[in-house]
């Protein structure tokens, strides 16, 4: 899958995704923008214009989802953090 997520439209991404095994729980998804940046707009009941900086990471939640099935705009909660809002971490 990551070859093809590269450069990959949202569209093509959250194909990939519905076609992942229904028993996993979580999809950490590794590409460039624009594409993750758009595809994270579409998270959550309403869209919402994200920019994602580098090394900037969109963590949406989906209660009780099947990856078949599931929409971008059905997330419950999608969150946003950046290197600098998580330096802390690393101190």
């Amino acid at each position: 899958m990551r070859a093809r997520t590269v450069l990959a439209t949202p569209e093509t991404t959250w194909r990939l995704l519905a076609r992942r095994d229904p028993t996993l729980g979580h999809i950490m998804i590794c590409g460039h923008n624009p594409g993750l940046s758009q595809i994270a707009s579409r998270f959550g009941p309403k869209l919402q214009p994200r920019e994602l900086p580098t090394a900037g990471i969109a963590t949406a939640y989906w209660r009780d989802a099947q990856w078949a099935t599931v929409q971008p705009e059905s997330a419950d909660i999608c969150e946003l953090d950046d290197p600098e809002s998580m330096a802390d971490l690393w101190a």
